[in-house]
């Protein structure tokens, strides 16, 4: 009988690694993007980091030299026969598995099962439940489920396959031969981390770079593991625990000059809370060194720490003014008292989010602020509360709203949690906005929703997602963002009771208005029963929208944009009068105009002079950068320059302001260079 030893001496492993990554539809429409230096089509794709660091480790120290052969590592999203076709002779294939490529991975693994019965299948990553019975005889194809970190895991695995002796293998979970449940006690996580070779600077990734010429590589790049904060709705530190271990920094200067020495565009720090640590301002510092040796990386972009104020504040500016980082993530997610303890984040503090929002404001720095729809504790007064909050404290860029969804790992995956607060989930399919209604996966994925709760009812959750699509549409999408702002300012009413307003619409007397909010609320009722979050358009470059420019595109393609601003001039002294007795009407039309005329859309052609009585731009400049001015009288000639677009090319128009965050209007600077002393009253 041939001995461990023996077996590893005669037979080389081969190993097939995958680890899809999710597709990045913002920064690329079609996934593809044009290289400016050659104007070659090159295709986005983001490195498979995870898998690359379990072979750069197990290829470190396996016992026995030259017996491991990777295949070049799955990292896209492509036909399962092909995947399986390139796994099918593999001895071991290890799959990594998260929200966005579970279906995909899942159908791989059991028709590879078909193809290959004696291939050793091993899942891992965050989407393997901690408790994984249930799971492993559901998904009666995989032999091993993995939990946490992977390195030490996947190596002892490797050292084991000859003889499929488990028992010693740590932090896994399968059925032995008598077909009992086993998960054996976790590895103890290793303080050093530099004992797993980065697979950036061992070659681990170049056969992946020779193999795809052009594509643009998207860098995943880890400066820590660990997250001090215990959050239920978040699984990023459920597989590593809460102490923060790092790695060294010299290895993190040279990953840095690695990536811009191979032309890498982007990279996405994977720490959770950079900033944090009194290092991680220098190595910003490298990163803007490096941009200016090599002209790379293009962007760094990070997710903040909580809490150091100072520490965040530096190395947000530093990335921000050295243009690696185009727009600062403020990220609150609610800041309701009841829902911060029933999501265990009271201890992040939100006096840190309004002295960084008043520092970043002041110094013209744009940010924008997380707030996820449906959390434990929120009411619809206190969501709409937070959201005019939140915007009374400087946030005048960008809200990025999102649903709340269900980790299997994290607090609020266990039935106990979501028993407790009722929490009402239905399944929503995956879906990336401005895709292309013929782009049908072959394995869709599907994510798990919060559509209610016990201190949100399914009413109250239709009329706040309907809170999301009109601020995001009014305010930040700039449809009426003017006046709105001014009239807070001047009459001290409340951004929620001004946006409200559109909500509550009388039917009767404004009409277009209510048809708008009749649409979203339509929506809304969808996604609640399982529908898609964006809507379909086949006649307006046959994508997907999401549904506040959706909304608004209806308005010009029916030509209602007049007629919706006139009711909305109507609608806004309507209820400022109601709540504080008097309303300046003039103002209000003016302002209204004004926004309406400032809009790039295909209605809006030529030269436009508008009479203005007060000091309307300066005035709103003033408030959204936190200097604010008063409302002055000012008699003056405003001309705006409009260049003919047309509907196909503003629609391409729309994608762009969405997906870069950008202003869907002219700045008030080009505007006020249009005004000439000739013109002027």
């Amino acid at each position: 009988m041939w001995t461990k030893r023996e077996y590893m001496k005669k037979d080389k492993i081969i190993i097939g690694l995958v680890q899809i990554n999710e597709r990045k539809e913002g920064m690329a429409r079609s996934g593809h993007q044009r290289n400016s230096k050659n104007d070659v089509i090159q295709e986005v794709a983001t490195y498979p980091y995870s898998v690359g660091l379990l072979q750069a480790y197990a290829q470190k120290n396996y016992s026995v030299e030259n017996c491991l052969e990777f295949l070049l590592p799955i990292c896209r999203r492509q036909a399962v026969e092909e995947i399986v076709d390139h796994l099918a002779k593999a001895d071991i294939v290890g799959i990594s598995v998260y929200v966005w490529n579970f279906n995909l991975s899942m159908e791989v693994a059991r028709k590879l099962r078909i193809a290959n019965p004696n291939t050793l299948i091993v899942f891992g990553g965050p989407h393997v439940p901690d408790n994984a019975e249930d799971f492993l005889r559901e998904y009666s194809f995989i032999d091993l489920a993995c939990h946490g970190e992977g390195e030490q895991v996947f190596l002892s695995i490797l050292e084991n396959f000859h003889t499929k002796d488990w028992s010693e293998t740590g932090s896994i979970s399968y059925f032995d031969l008598n077909n009992s449940f086993k998960t054996n006690p976790r590895v103890r996580r290793l303080k050093e981390l530099d004992e797993f070779p980065s697979p950036y600077l061992t070659g681990t990734f170049d056969p992946l770079q020779e193999a795809n010429p052009n594509t643009s590589w998207i860098m995943l790049w880890e400066t820590n593991r660990g997250c001090p904060f215990s959050c239920t709705y978040c699984d990023w530190g459920s597989a590593v625990g809460a102490k923060v271990n790092k790695f060294g920094d010299q290895r993190l200067y040279r990953e840095l000059e690695w990536f811009a020495k191979t032309g890498g565009d982007i990279i996405f720090c994977c720490d959770a809370n950079f900033g944090m640590l009194k290092r991680d301002y220098e190595l910003a510092e490298f990163a803007v060194l490096i941009k200016k040796i090599y002209k790379h990386p293009r962007i760094l972009t990070v997710q903040n720490t909580k809490n150091a104020t100072e520490k965040s504040y530096k190395v947000q500016k530093l990335l921000y003014t050295s243009k690696l980082n185009p727009v600062v993530t403020l990220s609150v997610q609610s800041i309701n008292d009841n829902t911060l303890d029933a999501i265990k984040r009271k201890n992040i503090s939100l006096e840190t989010f309004k002295e960084l929002q008043r520092r970043f404001t002041k110094d013209k720095v744009l940010t924008y602020t997380d707030v996820i729809l449906g959390m434990p504790g929120e009411t619809y007064d206190s969501y709409f509360d937070g959201i005019s909050t939140i915007i009374d404290e400087g946030q005048h860029h960008r809200i990025l709203f999102y649903n709340l969804s269900i980790l299997p790992n994290a607090e609020m995956g266990a039935l106990e949690y979501q028993k407790k607060y009722e929490l009402k989930i239905v399944p929503q399919l995956i879906q990336n906005m401005h895709t292309h209604l013929h782009e049908v996966e072959e394995c869709e994925e599907f994510i798990e929703t919060v559509v209610a709760t016990s201190t949100m009812n399914a009413e109250d959750w239709i009329k706040s997602k309907c809170v999301w699509w009109i601020t995001e549409m009014l305010y930040f999408n700039f449809i009426l963002k003017l006046p709105i702002a001014l009239l807070r300012n001047k009459y001290n009413v409340s951004y929620r009771l001004l946006l409200e307003a559109f909500i509550d619409v009388d039917q009767e007397n404004y009409p277009v208005i209510n048809e708008l909010i009749n649409l979203m609320r339509e929506k809304a009722i969808d996604i609640q029963n399982g529908g898609k979050e964006f809507y379909p358009a086949p006649d307006w470059l046959g994508i997907y929208w999401t549904t506040e420019q959706f909304a608004y595109i209806n308005l010009v393609k029916n030509e209602k944009v007049d007629a919706f601003y006139v009711e909305s001039k109507m609608l806004l002294i309507e209820t400022v009068e109601r709540l504080t007795g008097s309303c300046d009407h003039e103002l209000v039309r003016q302002a209204c105009e004004l926004n309406n005329k400032m809009m790039i859309n295909p209605n809006n052609k030529g030269t436009y002079q508008l009479e203005l009585s007060w000091n309307l731009l300066k005035a709103f400049d003033g408030i959204t950068s936190g200097e604010d001015l008063e409302i002055e009288k000012n008699e003056h000639l405003l001309e705006i320059k409009h260049n003919e677009i047309g509907f196909e090319s503003w629609l391409e128009h729309q994608i762009v302001c969405q997906n870069m965050k950008d202003q869907q209007w002219q700045l008030p600077e080009s505007l006020v260079a249009n005004i000439t002393p000739e013109i002027a009253k």
